[in-house]
Formats: structure tokens, C-alpha cells, sequence
């Protein structure tokens, strides 16, 4: 189980470098979808979805893959590259959870640092990247005591995604082997320098958070509207980074979108590495359901498992407030829970407007009724620009969030090929990488979906709104001993604009 784990994990932070190294275009299209089947011997066997792709990368990529996965194993290795489609049943060595933290290049002076932090964090393509530079991160600033070239690193996605859970697994593990780190929230932070202003100490909370080897703040969405408390913050930042020190900052949005922040810091959040972080996909909530069974000692069938995870929607928030419902069913009413009565269990949790039970009809009337089309088009033949875009993000939703396989979905729009639908799958799950508008149409639909029995995604004619009011900084100055009063800031935010901001 160590060989494995090792070994997944070199393949896992392989992919990491050679996403930096290569052009976008150059990774999304050929390397993607490659995983790792097995190794034996310093060979590792590297699955790819079609006969191309197999060749491209032999004949175009391998010299580059093979140095980079040398480099990462620090060993001699081969490559060999497999067919094995996504269609594939799950092979054993894929369905175990994958391993979370990197054995012989951090020296673990407690072992359960990384039991607490890493080890215990389930890897899925929604995060995957996202954890191989946390980790690189880590272990760069372990070995050489100072920045990674990833300063600041940036990790952005919704509410329950794992942001958090990474924060405090480098804060924990760089920690443990007496660097200076501290982790803390927007929140904490404005209220600390706030406080510091109002005594007159502000010399004490600046050497305190401009003294480190390691920051790690969270929520930076909330430094909306907060003037004063924004500049501190970029002069910290500064500070840090001229010294040599990391900074990672979490956030709700990619910098780009976040209104009501200085054009320098967010330059300069755009100058490290913004790395996304998605929605668990509904492998990796299985993965996160069978955890939770083990962890609680609830036994729960496997088809019930397999009928959480592809329909509930959400975070990791989402499926474990299903999987608490669920485990109290067994637990205090002494009753098994079947497939067949999981509807019944799970009905007032499905109607509280968390979550919500999915079908591929429900996603194709979502998806019609924000692209203003008529779902009966998406099924046929229409080729409208608009249709076809509809019809386009019907295909991932279904794909990454029902985890339906592509003859399924080629089957319920109309009798449509395999490949043309493996086709639009990757074509929209890589402009998405890049796209913020395509990012708010997919997250406005997924909201939409949440609402058991209701779909309310804005269309996309209608513009997305967004009150954000920054919050009193009660800012003393030291001559005049007053209040800062509280200014609003009204922003307005569309798909495809770029964000602009008002003061009122």
C-alpha cells in the first residue's frame, strides 16, 4: 500500500510541474487525462483515452515527462503509455484514495503532522493540482527556507472545496519543524490592525505578521472596501516577499473578480499562481463518503453510497450534512439503509435548499432555461451558436456532476456519438480554466440546481448583482482620535464585463 501511495503520489506532483512547464493548450489537451495505472520496477504505466493521444505523447512529449518524473521520483524510471479510456470500469489501484503528502523529502520530526494535515485530505481531479503545489510549496520552504517561485500561490473556489483544509495542512507541517507560520482570516486580521491603530501599537502587530516564514490568510474576499486595511495589506505582503517569505492566500473568486481592491495587489496576487479548486466530481465524493463510514464505524452499502455521491450537489459541507442524516437514520432508529429508502431519509435534507436530488432532465431544463433555449434544440440537430454552447455545458454538467458515462450521455441528446460528446466535454472543461465568464455560468447553474424543485439561474442576458458593503474599519488616527466612518461600496458585476466598482 506504501509502494502504491508513493508512487501515485510522484505521478500526482508530476503532473503539477508539467502543468507549469507547458503551454495551457499543450496540458489540457494531451496530458489531462493521463493517470497512472500502476509501476513495477521504476516503470510506470500510464493510461491515455485514445490511440493520438498514445502516440503524440511518445513521439512529442515523452523526453520532456520522462525528465520531469525522474526529477520528481529521484530515481531512474521508464514510461509506458496504455489505452484506457474514461469509460473504463475503475481498476482497483483507482478507486483507493489517493495519498497525500510526499515520503522522504520533508523531514517529519512528528508523524502525525501529516496524519492531521495532508495525509487525511482525499485527492480528485477537482483539487489535484491545487494540492501538488500546496505540497510543492511545503516542501520548498522546508528544504531551503524560503520562497517558493509560486509567491504568492493563490487557491480560489467555493464554500466546502478544501481551501481551508490545505491552509492547515502547510500551516501545521511547516510549524511542526519550528518555522514561523501563522494562518489567519481577513476578519482577524482588520480587527487585530484595527485594534492596533485604537492602542497605539501598531509596531508590535506589524513586526508580528511581517516577521514570518510563512502567512497564510483566508477569506481575502473580504478585503472589499476596506481602504486602510487593504493598504496595510499590501505592505505586508511586500514586506514578506522582499524578505524571502511565502505568502498563500484563499479566496472565493479568482483576483480578477474581486471587486473593490487596488489594481497593485491584485497585480500582484496575479504575479504568484492562482490555482482553482472545484466542486467534488462524484468519484471523489464516494471517496469522501466511504472516509466518513469508516470514520464514524456506520456501515453503509455500496449503492447507497454511489446514489449520495451522484446526487447530492455541492462541497464537502453538502455531503457531509447527507451523510449525518443518513448515519443518524442507522444509528437511532436501528434501521439499515437501503437504496430503497434513501429518497425517504433524505427528503426534508433534499428540500432545505442545500442540496438537491439531480437527473439529467433537471440539468438540461437548467441549462436551457439560462441559455434562454428550448431543450427540445439541444437535443436535435440545431447548430445556433447558442444551442450549441448550451448544449456543450449540458455535456459537462452531466459528466462531471451526474458522472454519467459518454454513451450515456451521447444517448440522452439525441443518439450523439461517443466521441462528439467526449469532444465537448473537454472543450468546455478547458475553457473553463481560463474563462471567468464561462466559471459564473456554470457556477449560476449549479447554484440554480441546488434549490430542490426551483431553477432561478439568472439567464444569461440578466446581469449578476452584487451589494458588497464593506464593514466599519472604526479607524482612529492618532491626532485626531476619530472614528473612520463606514463607506458602501456598490458593485456591479456582469459575465462577460470585467468588474467596476462605485463608492457611494
Amino acid at each position: 500500500m506504501e509502494k502504491r501511495q508513493s508512487c501515485r503520489d510522484i505521478w500526482v506532483r508530476t503532473l503539477g510541474r508539467l502543468q507549469i512547464q507547458l503551454p495551457r493548450e499543450t496540458f489540457n489537451t494531451w496530458l489531462k487525462d493521463a493517470h497512472l495505472l500502476s509501476e513495477e520496477d521504476g516503470l510506470f504505466v500510464i493510461g491515455v483515452p485514445d490511440a493520438y493521444t498514445q502516440n503524440w505523447l511518445e513521439k512529442r512529449l515523452h523526453k520532456q515527462i520522462h525528465r520531469t518524473l525522474r526529477e520528481v521520483a529521484k530515481r531512474e524510471v521508464d514510461i509506458r503509455y496504455v489505452l484506457s479510456t474514461p469509460q473504463d470500469p475503475p481498476s482497483e489501484e483507482s478507486t483507493k484514495p489517493m495519498p497525500l503528502w510526499s515520503e522522504g523529502n520533508v523531514p517529519i520530526a512528528d508523524e502525525n503532522t501529516f496524519h492531521d494535515s495532508f495525509r487525511d485530505i482525499i485527492i480528485g481531479e477537482c483539487n489535484r493540482l491545487a494540492y501538488a503545489v500546496s505540497l510543492s510549496v511545503t516542501e520548498h520552504l522546508l528544504k531551503n527556507r524560503t520562497a517558493s517561485p509560486y509567491n504568492p500561490l493563490v487557491l480560489y473556489g467555493g464554500s466546502g472545496v478544501g481551501k481551508t483544509h490545505l491552509l492547515r495542512a502547510m500551516y501545521q507541517s511547516v510549524s511542526a519543524h519550528g518555522m514561523r507560520s501563522l494562518y489567519t482570516t481577513v476578519e482577524e486580521f482588520t480587527n487585530q490592525f484595527i485594534s492596533s491603530i485604537r492602542a497605539q501599537t501598531t509596531d508590535k502587530f506589524r513586526e508580528r505578521y511581517r516577521s514570518l516564514d510563512l502567512l497564510l490568510m483566508d477569506d481575502i474576499q473580504f478585503l472589499t472596501g476596506k481602504e486602510n486595511t487593504l493598504e496595510e495589506f499590501f505592505h505586508t505582503i511586500d514586506t514578506l516577499q522582499s524578505a524571502g517569505a511565502q505568502l498563500v492566500v484563499a479566496g472565493d473568486r479568482h483576483p480578477n473578480e474581486i471587486p473593490g481592491i487596488s489594481e497593485r495587489l491584485r497585480s500582484r496576487l496575479n504575479g504568484g499562481l492562482p490555482v482553482e479548486l472545484r466542486p467534488p466530481d462524484a468519484k471523489t465524493k464516494k471517496e469522501l463518503l466511504i472516509k466518513m463510514s469508516e470514520e464514524r464505524g456506520v456501515y453503509l452499502q455500496e449503492d447507497v453510497i454511489h446514489a449520495i455521491a451522484r446526487n447530492i450537489v455541492g462541497g464537502v459541507w453538502e455531503v457531509q450534512g447527507a451523510f449525518n442524516r443518513v448515519a443518524a437514520y442507522a444509528e437511532f432508529l436501528h434501521k439499515p439503509i437501503t437504496a430503497g429508502v434513501l429518497d425517504q431519509v433524505l427528503a426534508p435534507f433534499l428540500t432545505a435548499g442545500t442540496s438537491v436530488r439531480l437527473s439529467p432532465d433537471r440539468v438540461l431544463e437548467a441549462v436551457a432555461s439560462f441559455y434562454e433555449v428550448p431543450e427540445n434544440e439541444m437535443k436535435g440537430q440545431s447548430r445556433k451558436r447558442s444551442v450549441v454552447q448550451a448544449r456543450h455545458v449540458a455535456i459537462y454538467l452531466m459528466r462531471e456532476d451526474l458522472g454519467l458515462s459518454l454513451a450515456q450521455i451521447g444517448k440522452i441528446l439525441g443518439g450523439r456519438d461517443h466521441t462528439t460528446v467526449r469532444y465537448a466535454y473537454r472543450k468546455i472543461k478547458s475553457t473553463a480554466e481560463t474563462n471567468l465568464a464561462l466559471r459564473r455560468h456554470l457556477s449560476d447553474i449549479r447554484d440554480a440546481l441546488r434549490v430542490s424543485g426551483k431553477h432561478n439561474a439568472p439567464t444569461s442576458g440578466e446581469r449578476e448583482r452584487t451589494d458588497a458593503v464593506a464593514e466599519a474599519e472604526a479607524i482612529m488616527t492618532v491626532a485626531g482620535e476619530r472614528n473612520e466612518r463606514t463607506t458602501a461600496v456598490d458593485v456591479t458585476m456582469a459575465p462577460r464585463l470585467a468588474v467596476k466598482s462605485r463608492l457611494e
